[in-house]
């Protein structure tokens, strides 16, 4: 058996089904719309546990409407998503002119749309329906019915299904900021909403569309030069849920797998700064949707023209065409990632995304991580607050700095600090405090949890925001945010800052899931040093992170491979596609070598490979 084929099953034997055991109630939803004309058994069911039909419509009289021919494709549909263990779920509504407002305005409207439902689940075997209304109390779409009571005939039909659809799956797909009230004002109090629906899914993109600004698609967390809703992100957005009564074990993050391309009023310059970007759009500029198998065309060598940069504030990426002033804000693999671990560590409900057939296949093992990745697992601010996830509203964390993508990145003033510290996030050493740098190649930080009595909390500071409920130290006090807080509005003088008590400096608030065997002063070491350990594979778990390059490098000339492209675009080229982008993941997180960045099950996974791979090489020899 050649070396390349042991890799080669090897690999095969690693794609593992990502998606969480059935018991853990999480999920992974996926939009496919009728109008693309993709197969449901097309679908990468190894991840997907929610296949979404999108859409099927209804009349005034409340009567569903479907779109397509029902006695072929919904069939199809429903028996492809079970076939792969997942469950498909009929979507109404979507965005334009749909009568939910006449439909849900009369108890006859109510009845007859439950009782179409009903017919349509059960026809075709759908598992549930999600609820698809942009949006209860406002116009939206133009020419689209409303009426101020919207809202309130909203949890009439949806009490309505849950009394008809018993065992049933029942979600609404929902904006950035809660349904409004009668005086057009964002609700406060969702909690009967809450207590019939199985889960929301926010629609956290096209924050930016109608804005007269350029800005971010997506954004984790806005820029803080964004001239647009400073609001609008995903940060702010579950906030907003959860202050109004939905459990984070009740929401699932939506992300988009495609972009937005705009045109600034003045071109850009090649700077750097992402600042650059927030700019007047042109008058007549208005934001095209483009997918990212498209997007991904365009970040290639063969397109000089464009610009790649990345915002570490939004976490998201975005292309700058010099030649004709083009700017496109989108998702990648990178950003979706951070947003997957930002969702799975504040204890959320699962991710969505629309829609299943934009990204090529490359987006959605990024979404997956999600499965992986514990509450409170990364040693972020996040860690804190979704540990006590109870059915009444809950506060969440609003650390408004840099969030990195690799969350083994923290600043100290060595690199011994780094490892021991948990307090400062970042992408460079331009994110962290006068007098320390940026690290990467850390364990993944595990804050402690609980604040013993007396203890002070983190410490205030000057340029975050802070919502209702955040507690903070400042000058040996400990406070609480009543209200949502500004920067620079200091404990003690800012009104919205309640005073908890006097405070002692804890003498230690973090821990580290693991230490390096030997802590060098920086995290680069001489190649020279790894020989002595590269002679027997099984050593190299063993000196993680210290020698991995080095060590795999010579391992896999050793056994006639070549190197890492090598491996990746030519092994992983002749496997099947839907274990092609989860081998690569693991071929990346091992061989480039950041340890934290490996799941335990990828470590596990590795032992096996090294395991395997030594035992090849005595074949070989």
């Amino acid at each position: 058996m050649t070396a390349a084929l042991w890799v080669l099953l090897l690999l095969a034997f690693l794609a593992v089904d990502a998606r969480p055991v059935a018991s853990d109630g999480k999920v992974l939803i996926a939009y496919l719309p009728y109008w693309k004309q993709v197969p449901a058994s097309y679908m990468d069911f190894s991840r997907i546990t929610h296949l979404l039909y999108a859409f099927a419509t209804l009349e005034p009289t409340g009567t569903i409407k479907l779109p397509v021919d029902d006695k072929k494709v919904l069939p199809d549909f429903t028996a492809s998503a079970h076939a792969g263990k997942a469950k498909a779920i009929l979507c109404i509504g979507g965005w334009g002119i749909h009568p939910f407002s006449t439909a849900f305005s009369t108890a006859s409207g109510i009845a007859t749309f439950t009782a179409s439902v009903s017919d349509v689940l059960d026809r075709y075997g759908f598992d549930g329906v999600d609820v698809d209304w942009e949006y209860p109390g406002q116009e939206s779409a133009p020419g689209n019915p409303w009426l101020p009571q919207d809202s309130a005939n909203f949890l009439k039909a949806l009490k309505a299904l849950r009394g008809a659809l018993p065992g049933k799956v029942i979600s609404a797909a929902v904006p950035v900021f809660t349904w409004s009230d009668e005086n057009g004002e964002g609700l406060t109090n969702l909690e009967e909403y809450s207590n019939v629906l199985d889960f929301i899914s926010i629609m956290a993109y096209d924050v930016n569309e109608g804005d007269a600004f350029t800005g971010a698609n997506a954004p984790l967390i806005q820029n803080k030069n964004n001239l647009g809703p400073a609001r609008a992100s995903v940060r702010d957005s579950i906030a907003t849920w959860v202050a109004a009564g939905f459990p984070f074990s009740k929401i699932a993050l939506g992300t988009p797998f495609y972009g937005h391309a705009m045109t600034p009023d003045v071109p850009l310059t090649t700077s750097t700064d992402v600042s650059d970007i927030y700019v007047k759009k042109k008058v007549s500029s208005e934001s095209q949707s483009i997918s990212f198998d498209a997007i991904y065309s365009l970040t290639q060598d063969t397109t000089g023209a464009w610009l790649k940069r990345f915002d570490t504030w939004t976490q998201t990426p975005w292309l700058y065409n010099l030649d004709t002033n083009i700017l496109i804000s989108y998702d990648d693999a990178r950003s979706i990632e951070v947003k997957s671990r930002y969702a799975a560590c504040l204890g959320l409900k699962g991710m969505m995304t629309w829609e299943a057939t934009e990204d090529g296949g490359a987006l959605m093992p990024a979404l997956s991580t999600f499965f992986s990745q514990k509450v409170g697992d990364i040693g972020s601010d996040c860690a804190i607050e979704a540990t006590k996830v109870s059915g009444a509203p809950q506060p969440i964390p609003t650390r408004i700095g840099p969030i990195p993508s690799d969350l083994t990145l923290r600043c100290g003033t060595d690199y011994s600090s780094a490892v021991q510290g948990c307090q400062y996030l970042c992408m460079s050493s331009a994110d962290c405090p006068t007098g320390q740098e940026c690290f990467s190649q850390l364990p993944i930080c595990a804050r402690n949890i609980t604040i013993p009595e007396g203890r002070c909390r983190d410490p205030w500071v000057d340029t975050y925001e802070y919502l209702v409920g955040v507690k903070v130290s400042y000058k040996g006090q400990n406070w609480v945010s009543k209200w949502w807080i500004s920067p620079k509005e200091t404990p003690g003088v800012a009104q919205g800052w309640k005073l908890e008590g006097a405070c002692t400096v804890p003498t230690t608030t973090s821990s580290t899931s693991t230490t390096p065997s030997k802590v060098p002063s920086q995290p680069s070491l001489d190649p020279k040093a790894c020989s002595v350990t590269c002679k027997d594979v099984r050593t190299e778990l063993a000196t993680l992170p210290k020698c991995a390059n080095t060590c795999m490098t010579t391992r896999y000339k050793e056994l006639g491979i070549g190197d890492v492209a090598k491996i990746n675009n030519g092994v992983v080229k002749g496997m099947q596609p839907k274990w092609a982008a989860s081998s690569v993941k693991i071929l990346d997180c091992v061989v480039k070598f950041n340890k934290p960045k490996c799941t335990p099950t990828q470590l596990k996974q590795w032992k096996t490979l090294l395991g395997g791979l030594t035992s090849s090489l005595k074949t070989i020899k």
